[in-house]
């Protein structure tokens, strides 16, 4: 069974890459065409499609029928009543529901970027903790190595006892850390799996995998992230919706006018009595008081106010875009001097090791040095990892395309 299995994620990963499709792509892919965050958004969209639909019945006609009694009598009033003239009413609901499904579009492109930079983070969570293991395990195994070499060296008294319980001390403390990494990998998988529906194995990260992008400058990667990244497309669409807000708040000061056809049987007041109607109607509603000027004053600040909205969001946005710029800008000299860290780490370690046997370094030398190439190593992978999570938010906030909603996903 174990080797079926181990075939089964063969083949897998061989598909995975046969397509030169990075892992991570295809988690994103499968997140974004499962989770059901996105299939909410979907149909959200389709709300509001149906929203403009029921906002265009209002330029149709609009049939009535009415029937009164009273004392034996009765009068049955079938009328056809026509909009002509609102204002611009009409024309505002139609284009605050058209402006309402610009927003739902919005909010299905921030559903899906936020799923990507989830399966971002949670991808460099696995870098980094599949490096920090291989780190810790091959510092529990030199770690035995010393063990077995201290033991003989107490029982030949050449050593305290002391520096034996120094060594088995670092490995409970290295084998604890691991215990540690290992919940914490297992923890992304299981998130992973959740958003994606895919079964991930520790083995299939790339623990070297890094981001390489060209950004021309920093200026024209925030003026891409303002076109492109989806909360201002909500809070454009939300704008717009609340200037036709205004409009109908204006248009509540203009009279309707209307066109209405009565058919009437019988009558409340005298009997056989049928009669036939049109009427030209003017009718105006402001509403209680100034009411309808304080709705027009209440809609203006609206706009203001989502106004400053965008510009709190810009100044935000482009906050992280610099720190994820400067960061990424930064990665490839830092795991340069981490790589020179470890190795001077290792010279240091080994020649430790061979002044100890001379008698001219302390066993608690050599342990400090292998412990300071295990965090050297470590800190190489946590680089690794937030070099992964800076050039890929960095990709987004430069227009990477995130399965744009097409038009079957909509209907």
């Amino acid at each position: 069974m174990k080797y079926t299995v181990f075939i089964i994620l063969f083949f897998f990963s061989q598909s995975l890459w046969s397509d030169d499709k990075h892992l991570l792509d295809i988690l994103i892919d499968s997140t974004l065409k499962h989770h059901p965050s996105v299939k909410s958004a979907q149909l959200a969209i389709q709300g509001a499609e149906v929203g403009i639909e029921s906002a265009k019945w209002g330029y149709w006609p609009t049939p009535s029928v009415s029937v009164d009694n009273s004392e034996g009598r009765r009068s049955t009033l079938f009328q056809l009543s026509q909009p002509l003239w609102s204002g611009g009413k009409l024309d505002a609901v139609v284009d605050k529901a058209t402006a309402y499904k610009s927003e739902s579009n919005a909010d299905l492109e921030q559903s899906r970027y936020d799923l990507a930079f989830k399966c971002i983070e949670l991808y460099a969570t696995l870098i980094q903790t599949q490096g920090r293991i291989c780190a810790l395990d091959e510092s529990i195994n030199r770690l035995l190595r010393y063990d077995t070499m201290i033991r003989q060296r107490v029982e030949g008294g050449v050593s305290p006892s002391s520096d034996r319980e120094l060594i088995s001390n670092r490995i409970s403390q290295t084998r604890n850390e691991r215990l540690n990494q290992s919940t914490a990998q297992r923890t992304a998988l299981s998130q992973l799996h959740l958003l994606s529906g895919m079964d991930i194995q520790s083995s299939m990260i790339d623990n070297n995998y890094l981001t390489h992008i060209k950004i021309s400058s920093i200026q024209s990667l925030i003026d891409n992230a303002y076109a492109t990244y989806p909360i201002f497309k909500k809070q454009r669409a939300q704008i717009e919706a609340a200037r036709y807000e205004l409009d109908n708040a204006k248009a509540q000061l203009s009279p309707n006018l209307s066109a209405k056809v009565e058919r009437q049987i019988g009558s409340i007041y005298q009997d056989s009595y049928s009669d036939n109607r049109f009427i030209l109607s003017v009718s105006m509603n402001t509403g209680a008081g100034l009411s309808s000027l304080s709705n027009i004053q209440s809609a203006q600040l609206k706009i203001d106010q989502l106004l400053q909205n965008v510009e709190t969001s810009k100044i935000e946005l482009a906050q992280k875009i610099e720190s994820d710029y400067d960061n990424y800008g930064l990665l490839d000299e830092r795991i340069t001097i981490a790589d020179q860290s470890i190795h001077s780490s290792e010279e240091v370690l080994n020649s430790y090791t061979r002044l100890f046997i001379a008698g001219k370094r302390s066993w608690l030398d050599v342990v400090n040095a292998a412990r300071e190439l295990t965090d050297n190593q470590k800190l190489k992978s946590d680089m690794v990892a937030s070099s992964v999570i800076s050039g890929e938010r960095l990709k987004l906030y430069q227009g990477k395309t995130i399965m744009t909603p097409s038009t079957s996903e909509n209907k």
